[in-house]
């Protein structure tokens, strides 16, 4: 979730056309180029108080999206210096006080969330996209180590921990008959289907994916490849999921926006490019672990702001 507001945190002597906010992030625009710089906060699942890790996460976060998005789009990790009391500098000296993603700018008109929003998101845009996330996937890491993230102990302590970080806000949304319900059908299902879970991983399907498929990350241009920003870049354990649980976060932000014919198409799509039809079995489930996820990161953005 990202917003737009006059005061969001540091000043920066960069070319500024727009500011945005994150949960995790100021985000600088300028008109070919934007800084991300990453706030120092612990929201529980991630801790960027310490400059060290939030200059590690800068440098990870360009390595891994480069794998969905040309070199010229992330440019690089740059050192940022003080320049006043709340003003921050690209160029100064001393030791950095603060690290910054470099990225070139996309225009936001190519957005896949734009694109639906102006009902010029098409079948063809979905084949694309589906086409490029199964070939991403067969090249990704995949081995013992991301394997153990598909066992189901691993998905039930992500499960249970997501609803013990959202707190009461199912119950004030839904009810608590209803939070509940959510709750225990969730965990039961990954208990009762614990076979299935293990059979997966074992045939590679946990890969070291995305994390974070939302259609505000990809970018659709006529006759160039799909580009995908924003992976998961500070936790390996949000990546390390069965392939299912990134193309399910995808066809969720479809659904939750009235389009489920594009969802439909779009993993009927992948599920033909990745030979992987099993994933059918999966998909609910997870569509309904992403929807979670969603609902409580837009929570946790709105008491950051506010």
């Amino acid at each position: 979730m990202t917003h737009s507001r006059p005061d969001p945190g540091p000043s920066l002597d960069f070319e500024t056309r727009e500011v945005r906010e994150t949960h995790l992030s100021w985000v600088f625009m300028g008109e070919r180029d934007v800084l991300k710089i990453k706030k120092p906060v612990d929201l529980g699942f991630v801790d960027f108080r310490d400059l060290e890790d939030r200059r590690r996460a800068c440098e990870s976060e360009v390595a891994l999206n480069r794998r969905l998005a040309p070199a010229d789009v992330y440019l690089g990790c740059v050192p940022l210096y003080r320049a006043g009391a709340n003003a921050l500098a690209r160029n100064g000296t001393g030791d950095p006080v603060e690290w910054a993603v470099h990225m070139r700018r996309l225009s936001d008109a190519d957005r896949a969330d734009v694109l639906l929003r102006h009902d010029e998101l098409r079948f063809e845009h979905l084949d694309a996209v589906a086409a490029r996330i199964a070939t991403f996937h067969r090249a990704a890491r995949g081995d013992a180590r991301t394997a153990e993230y598909g066992r189901p102990e691993r998905i039930a302590h992500n499960v249970q921990e997501n609803f013990a970080q959202a707190g009461d806000l199912p119950i004030e949304l839904v009810g608590l008959q209803n939070a509940l319900e959510i709750e225990v059908r969730q965990l039961e299902f990954v208990r009762a289907h614990a076979e299935l879970f293990l059979a997966r991983a074992d045939d590679g399907h946990v890969r070291d994916g995305h994390g974070d498929l939302r259609l505000e990350h990809v970018y659709l241009t006529a006759g160039a490849e799909p580009i995908v920003l924003d992976c998961i870049e500070f936790a390996d354990r949000f990546r390390f999921a069965d392939t299912c649980a990134d193309v399910a976060f995808f066809s969720m932000d479809l659904g939750r926006l009235g389009r489920t014919d594009l969802a439909e198409r779009f993993l009927a799509r992948y599920a033909r490019d990745a030979n992987d039809f099993d994933l059918y079995r999966l998909v609910d489930f997870y569509e309904g672990y992403r929807a979670y996820v969603r609902a409580k990161i837009a929570w946790v953005s709105l008491r950051s702001f506010w």
